[in-house]
């Protein structure tokens, strides 16, 4: 079974709501709330892009992305027969600090259980996650911060982002461990993460620090 779902189970049954889990270089998981019931599918980016349809939002027809464990990858169904596909409903989350893709396997087009990417023999490239590997232990995580619910390392492993359920608290990494805290940021409730994304490119390094020095100067300003 898949690590309990973030949604909430309460809510009007009258309306549709979607909430985004996961943002990607090409793909979205979303989570879908129509006639009271919560349902998971994982969107091609650019579907979000054109006029989308709510009859086809209601009726579950808009476009999705399937998972085809039988080829280990990702794709539009090419068959309205649930029986020729491996996965259908599926989701990604969070676990121990890196994506995981949970699929309810189909047989006979009904679904019988949960399985982790590793178990489907599915590997993500880029074009799902770009980065998707955590340069800590947890025991190390929980010794700065025991309330951590997840953490994010950069790929240069110079930086460490550990979230709590109040708080994110950015770190300074050296020889893959925690040096010292630059900045904590409070968390709304409810308020999660959905991506992380890392100045790596040498164009786009000025930008962020501008960014990352007004969010230190707001955060000093709220402590002081």
């Amino acid at each position: 079974m898949p690590p309990p779902s973030p949604i909430p189970e309460d809510g009007s049954a009258d309306r549709v709501e979607e909430r985004i889990l996961f943002a990607g270089n090409r793909y979205i998981a979303i989570a879908r709330r129509t006639s009271g019931e919560w349902t998971h599918r994982m969107m091609d980016i650019a579907d979000l892009a054109v006029q989308r349809n709510v009859a086809e939002i209601v009726s579950g027809a808009d476009p999705q992305v399937y998972l085809d464990a039988k080829n280990g990858k990702l794709g539009v169904a090419e068959t309205d027969n649930p029986e020729q596909l491996s996965f259908g409903e599926w989701r990604f989350t969070r676990r121990a600090g890196l994506w995981m893709a949970f699929g309810r396997e189909l047989k006979g087009g009904v679904p019988v259980r949960y399985a982790d990417n590793r178990e489907m023999g599915v590997v993500f490239d880029a074009s799902i996650v770009a980065h998707n590997r955590l340069s800590l232990n947890w025991m190390d995580i929980r010794a700065a911060q025991p309330a951590a619910v997840d953490a994010v390392t950069s790929p240069i492993r110079n930086m460490a982002a550990i979230l709590t359920d109040r708080q994110i608290v950015f770190y300074g990494m050296k020889h893959d461990r925690l040096d010292r805290v630059m900045l904590e940021l409070p968390l709304e409730p409810g308020e999660t993460v959905i991506m992380a994304e890392w100045a790596t490119h040498v164009d786009y390094v000025d930008e962020w620090i501008g960014r990352v020095g007004g969010l230190m100067e707001e955060a000093s300003g709220r402590s002081g």
